[in-house]
């Protein structure tokens, strides 16, 4: 067997192992529907059969849900498998599975771009077996969608460098859809960009004209989030206000401390292979 087909065997095994982790027993496990999911799967439903979401609102780019706002991208994402199996729990989690899915298989495409096939394959083989990313590759949530839209972006950008301009337009388009997904993303993704452009000056001045028209498709996508960030900044920004190291008080330094320890301990073989997240 010579090695290409050799590499294609070994992906084909390992994008079956990630199916098989995300895709088996799916409507079982994990029992039953989280709150956010039975919320994410209704609004789907409801826009399905009419347009509106529960409350009544037509195409929503943010759903209420539970008087949690949060992106409506993946409300949409789940209607065609609603559509297809009806109400249930297999179908509210089939689109987010199949995105993890994908995403294994794009993290193999994203690191053979910039390194080789061994740590390409590696590199997909970890993330199939990783269980933090199986588990939130099984119920209805923003974060696999989130990771999806990143690795995308992620891959079109390098392939841009490399091949045509073309894929900095869709590494856009990729990067402002994750905005529409994780709240984490208003964050991360500026500031992943603002990396990508420091470490890739020296090459993208030969892509300036693209990388300018690339940003104005990026900014023109995110007009409706900066709309809904001044129609409801208490909904927008709530979390944020919920979740900072010094919201129960304390330093500065003690904060830094604190996050420091935080960002160590998901990092850890513990979190990633044996304990995961303490948050039922």
């Amino acid at each position: 067997m010579n090695t290409h087909r050799l590499e294609k065997v070994l992906l084909g095994c390992i994008v079956l192992l990630a199916a098989c982790s995300r895709f088996l027993h799916l409507d079982q496990i994990p029992p039953g529907l989280y709150s956010d999911e039975a919320s994410g799967a209704y609004d789907a439903y409801s826009i399905m059969l009419t347009g509106r979401d529960r409350y009544g609102v037509l195409l929503p780019l943010y759903s209420r849900g539970f008087d949690f706002w949060w992106a409506a991208l993946m409300c949409y994402l789940s209607i065609p498998p609603i559509a297809l199996w009806g109400l249930n729990e297999f179908a509210a989690r089939f689109s987010v599975a199949l995105l993890g899915l994908l995403t294994v298989w794009l993290t193999y495409l994203l690191v053979k771009e910039r390194l080789n096939s061994t740590a390409a394959l590696w590199a997909a083989f970890l993330l199939a077996i990783a269980p933090w990313h199986i588990h939130n590759s099984r119920y209805l949530n923003d974060i696999t969608p989130f990771t999806f839209f990143f690795i995308l972006g992620l891959l079109f950008f390098v392939r841009g460098l490399d091949r045509r301009n073309c894929y900095f337009y869709l590494s856009a388009l990729s990067f402002a859809l994750s905005f529409y997904t994780y709240i984490v993303s208003r964050i991360f993704i500026p500031l992943a960009c603002l990396g990508l452009l420091f470490i890739y000056k020296k090459e993208l001045t030969h892509h300036r004209r693209s990388i300018i028209q690339s940003l104005a498709i990026f900014l023109l996508l995110l007009i409706p989030t900066f709309s809904f960030a001044i129609r409801e900044p208490g909904h927008f920004f709530l979390r944020y206000s919920q979740i900072p190291l010094t919201a129960h008080g304390g330093s500065y330094v003690r904060a830094g401390l604190s996050f420091c320890k935080n960002y160590l301990l998901h990092l850890s073989p513990v979190f990633l292979f044996f304990k995961g997240d303490a948050n039922w």
